[in-house]
This record gives structure tokens, sequence and C-alpha cells, in this order.
């Protein structure tokens, strides 16, 4: 659902906007045109003095237009239900897993609270259908193999 999402609408993340027009205007990039931003890696990375956080960014990024739904957003609370409902209350702690992710995306200016919230409510559309399927598909298994025994 989210690449699909970034391909019928790529949307910029805050450090291009900001970039172009201080966040007044926006002006999509032209076509075949990747413009790379590190943003807050970039103070991060002069922080600790580490150039790898800011370079394996501007040189790794497949997407740099793929803003919403923001998938940090969405992979963070995956990890945090499937560890709650793997571990219970041993794994309640996982909570604290999206609140990290979503407030360094956003400082770190590469999301808005909108795309998190988002990749969140992807979660909420994707993860019971999810379920459902994975039950078929045992159920169904289940069948066949109680099939293949009788026979």
């Amino acid at each position: 659902m989210g690449f699909l999402t970034f391909i019928l609408l790529p949307a910029a993340p805050p450090w291009y906007v900001w970039n172009d027009g201080n966040g007044l205007r926006f002006t999509p990039p032209e076509t075949g045109q990747v413009i790379v931003n590190a943003a807050g890696l970039k103070d991060l990375s002069s922080i600790a003095g580490l150039k790898i956080l800011a370079s394996a960014f501007e040189n790794l990024n497949a997407n740099p237009y793929a803003a919403v739904p923001s998938l940090h957003g969405a992979y963070s609370v995956i990890a945090a239900i499937f560890a709650i409902r793997r571990w219970g209350k041993k794994a309640a702690w996982m909570v604290l897993f999206p609140v990290a992710m979503w407030f360094s995306t956003m400082w770190l200016n590469h999301h808005y609270l909108i795309d998190l919230l988002w990749g969140a409510a992807y979660v909420a559309i994707a993860y019971p259908i999810s379920l459902k399927l994975v039950d078929f598909v045992q159920k169904r298994k289940s069948e066949q193999d109680l099939a293949t025994d009788q026979a």
C-alpha cells in the first residue's frame, strides 16, 4: 500500500520543502531529477563526528520523495505490535520504539506528523487483513493435510 502511494502521490519531505523556498512554496523536481539531502542527519553526523550517517542517507536513498505514508512510522508500529503480541507484558516497553522513531524522524526533518499518522493508519488497515489471510491459509493447509491423511 505504501509503495503504491509513493508512485501515485509522491510527497516531499520537510527537508525538501524547507530547502526550496523556506517552506513557503514547493516546486516539484523536474522529471528525472533527484535531489537528496540528509537533512538533520548532517547535524547529527557533525555532532557525532561520523560522516557515514549523512553519507549513507544521501547515497542509499532510493526515493527521497516517498514521505507519505511514513514507513518509518509504520514499521515501528508493526514491530511493537508483533513484540507485544508475542511476548505480552514483557514487551510493553516496545511502545517506546514507535515514539522514539516518530520523534527522531520529525526532529531530523524527514517526516511531518501527518506522514507518520498515515503510516500508522496503513498498519491499522493492513494488520487485521494480514491476520485473516494467515488464518485462511493455515485453515486451508490443515484441511489439505487432513484430506491427505485420510487418503
